[in-house]
């Protein structure tokens, strides 16, 4: 039986195809989102309410309010409860309102890559035409029970403040189990490096092929240990880096470092 060198050259295109698919997939997999979830109930009985509408109005940039000009935002189940997914990491205004209840706003809620932040809320019953309840901060839960990784994440905005921090080495300094660039005794090699989901490691060293500036970033999640399977080929820790979105404004940004003669 012979078979056609033609054949052979298209199923050989075929397998090429599927194994660049899944390769290529593999790199969309890494979170660059986080999620807003929570519970809403009545001030009075404390019941569920279901049908309440929750907006994102606004976010945050460079400390200032940007009003979004496509809403997002979802409605309350059976159960009271919601959910907000695919949200870049940031600050929000969220807002919970229903007809016959007082509004109620949360202003600079916090979206971190990869994790679920809880924002409840507790409508009273409107009497009379009011204003709406304005929170402008909330306690951040101490322990994550739904966490089962050891990670930091940092705002860029926040830790551009410490002097010294240029780029992502210099994140990385910062935590207590690396020591230049090796997480936890191991090597760089071993190390997963991502950019808006995607890898920046040279195939042929394992290594990272450069090293980014965090000026052109808004978070940066460092984890250490207990990853999940969503990141393959590593052994020591995953550095998860989201850039930051554009915006209308135009924006110029400058650094300048020396060293400082010895008297």
């Amino acid at each position: 039986m012979r078979i056609k060198k033609s054949s052979i050259a298209k199923r050989l295109k075929i397998l090429e195809f599927i194994s660049a698919s899944v390769l290529f997939s593999s790199f969309l997999i890494s979170g660059t989102t986080g999620k807003i979830a929570g519970l809403i109930k009545e001030g009075g009985s404390q019941t569920p309410l279901v049908g309440v509408n929750i907006i994102i109005t606004s976010e945050w940039v460079n400390d200032e309010r940007v009003d979004l000009s496509i809403p997002l935002g979802a409605a309350t189940g059976l159960t009271g409860e919601y959910f907000i997914l695919n949200l870049q990491p940031g600050f929000y205004d969220i807002q919970a309102q229903m007809i016959g209840y007082r509004s109620e706003k949360r202003s600079k809620v916090r979206v971190d890559v990869d994790k679920t932040t809880w924002v409840n809320f507790t409508l009273d019953i409107e009497t009379l035409a009011g204003e709406e309840v304005l929170v402008t901060a909330q306690r951040e839960d101490r322990i994550e029970i739904d966490q089962t990784v050891t990670k930091q994440v940092y705002m860029i905005d926040e830790i551009r403040e410490i002097a010294g921090i240029a780029d992502i080495d210099d994140i990385m300094d910062l935590q207590a189990d690396v020591v230049d660039n090796n997480i936890r005794g191991g090597r760089e090699g071993e190390s997963l490096y991502l950019i808006n989901g995607a890898t920046i490691v040279n195939p042929l060293s394992n290594q990272r092929a450069y090293t980014p500036m965090i000026a052109g970033m808004q978070q940066v999640e460092v984890i250490t240990s207990g990853f999940s399977a969503e990141y393959g080929n590593v052994q020591s820790g995953v550095i998860n880096m989201v850039p930051k979105e554009g915006s209308s404004k135009w924006i110029i940004r400058g650094d300048f470092s020396g060293t400082l003669p010895h008297a």
